[in-house]
């Protein structure tokens, strides 16, 4: 059984190719946006970030959200960094994941 510093370790070095590979783009806002997606992934995990799908022109594209998923924002474009959809089509903006994951399964 690993211990939780061998696990940490190929996360941090993730963590470490993800932001030199932003980096190297040269653009601010990809290094800005792949730090704010880390920062998310460590509080839900990386297997929960399903990212809000957003037009040619940077604005959220609503008619490409599920049902029943939760999509991280983490540029806060609709007010939040989650954004849920439930069965019926209803959307929720919220900061807290846990309310939004409800909020998609009701």
């Amino acid at each position: 059984m690993q211990k939780e510093e061998e696990r940490a370790f190929p996360q941090d070095a993730a963590t470490g190719t993800l932001l030199t590979a932003a980096m190297l783009e040269g653009d601010p806002t990809t290094q800005i946006r792949a730090q704010k997606l880390l920062n998310v992934s460590q509080e839900i995990g990386v297997e929960n970030i399903v990212e809000l799908p957003v037009k040619a022109n940077g604005k959220p594209d609503t008619n490409k959200m599920r049902r029943k998923v939760v999509y991280t924002d983490v540029n806060k474009t609709l007010g939040g960094t989650f954004v849920s959809v439930n069965e019926e089509g209803k959307e929720k903006i919220t900061d807290n994941f846990l309310e939004a994951q409800q909020h998609a399964n009701s």
